[in-house]
């Protein structure tokens, strides 16, 4: 996160060159990326601990307040696109207090710099987690803007949660399912032990229902995308 937001400010005036973007909304863009990356630790600490009913609960937060954010904004006669991103900011900025609130009333955490060779492997496959769904939507959303227009834009932006948002979505369920599981001392082994086994056929239905629902979607949706 501080890597990024670092990032952001040195490379902020050549990318609202480039975007054409206001200082205005590039703030607002900033100060979304950085709320989202608190939100991902925030909420990622609570499913850590073993609370999955709390983490269904900040997401949950985090879609009410939006809407009830933009259902205001929109009741009081504000209809610029700045406010659909202050909506997220409000929204993704109360779930992430709550989940923060939560995993600091278990008390003070502490800091065992022993952990940090366990953890990094986790940090690096979480990184791409995360990079390579934005380095599609950015770059494509940008490209899309410049060469065609706000439609064509939509209409990208719409592809993209029909497809990755999906596979995100059934990514996290298995993940929610796959980690307590795991997690147990006792099955810890075996379960493992288990998951390695079936790892080539899982690999292999995963592009094969990859490759089938994206043809679908082209077949239902059209060839533009």
């Amino acid at each position: 996160t501080v890597l990024c937001l670092a990032a952001g400010v040195l490379f902020a005036p050549a990318i609202q060159r480039v975007t054409g973007l206001s200082r205005g909304t590039w703030a607002l863009a900033g100060t979304l990326g950085l709320m989202t990356a608190v939100h991902h630790v925030a909420s990622g600490s609570l499913q850590g601990l073993g609370r999955f009913k709390a983490r269904g609960a900040v997401e949950a937060l985090y879609g009410i307040v939006s809407l009830g954010a933009l259902a205001a904004f929109l009741t009081l006669g504000h209809n610029s696109y700045s406010v659909l991103i202050e909506s997220f900011i409000i929204g993704i900025a109360a779930a992430s207090t709550l989940s923060l609130w939560l995993v600091l009333r278990r008390g003070p955490g502490s800091f065992d710099r022993h952990a940090i060779p366990e953890i990094l492997p986790f940090v690096g496959a979480g990184a791409v987690y995360i990079l390579s769904t934005a380095l599609i939507q950015a770059p494509g959303r940008l490209i899309t803007f410049h060469a065609h227009d706000a439609g064509q834009t939509g209409l990208f932006s719409a592809y993209f949660s029909c497809t990755i948002q999906v596979s995100l979505a059934l990514s996290n369920m298995l993940q929610t399912v796959l980690l307590p599981l795991a997690s147990d001392p006792k099955s810890r082994k075996l379960d493992w032990a288990a998951i390695r086994d079936v790892i080539p056929y899982a690999l292999a239905l995963v592009w094969v229902c990859f490759i089938a629902g994206a043809a679908l979607v082209l077949s239902l949706l059209g060839l533009d995308y």
